[in-house]
């Protein structure tokens, strides 16, 4: 009966150091898990760390991409209508220069008028001509009046920025001073101008 204990007493105790032995076993395979778990937790928030950091510097780069993506577009714009401007400045310098060269052509044309009328006048009816400061032409007649053979006739002629004749003085005044002026504008003739002034001095004296 003793021996019958004794072995029911081992078996326990065995059992018992088994139980213990998985218990403790068990306990670390559990701490084992837990630091393994604790490891995987601080991995995890580290690479979640990692991921807000990167989500971070990726928002502030498309923050950068779309401010410079609008500058460039803002300077695309700004080149455009750069080209623009300059094309239609370059398109009123053309039209300035035809239009100088028109008026040069026309003022050339009426400067050797000048000096065809300036050579006959000269010759034929002791006409004087003298340009002032002020670029105009002065015409000065004498011998009209026969009583007063020194008396001066005076008048200027000029070309105004429109290609037009002007008289600008006249002493003495002739009446239709006018109608002969716009008759010179019309015709180009400025000898006959010329001729029609001289017969306009001589109708004074009468």
């Amino acid at each position: 009966m003793e021996q019958i204990n004794e072995n029911w007493i081992k078996r326990v105790l065995v059992t018992q150091n088994n139980h213990n032995s998985r218990i403790n076993s068990g306990k670390e395979k559990c701490q084992e898990l837990s630091l393994h778990l604790e490891k995987k937790q601080e991995e995890s928030q580290k690479k979640c760390r990692v991921l807000e950091e990167r989500n971070s510097k990726l928002q502030e780069l498309k923050a950068v991409y779309r401010e410079v993506n609008s500058e460039a577009n803002d300077l695309v714009y700004k080149k455009e209508q750069m080209e623009k401007d300059l094309m239609l400045m370059m398109e009123k310098i053309h039209q300035e220069k035809d239009l100088i060269s028109k008026q040069d052509n026309s003022v050339s044309k009426k400067m050797k008028e000048y000096e065809k009328a300036k050579n006959y006048f000269i010759e034929r009816l002791g006409l004087r001509f003298k340009k002032t400061p002020s670029d105009q032409i002065q015409m000065v007649f004498k011998s009209i009046n026969h009583r007063k053979p020194n008396k001066l006739y005076i008048f200027s002629i000029k070309i105004d920025e429109n290609s037009k004749y002007l008289v600008s003085e006249c002493h003495p005044l002739v009446p239709n001073i006018e109608e002969l002026v716009q008759k010179l504008n019309a015709t180009n003739n400025l000898s006959n101008f010329i001729l029609s002034m001289r017969k306009a001095f001589k109708s004074l004296c009468h």
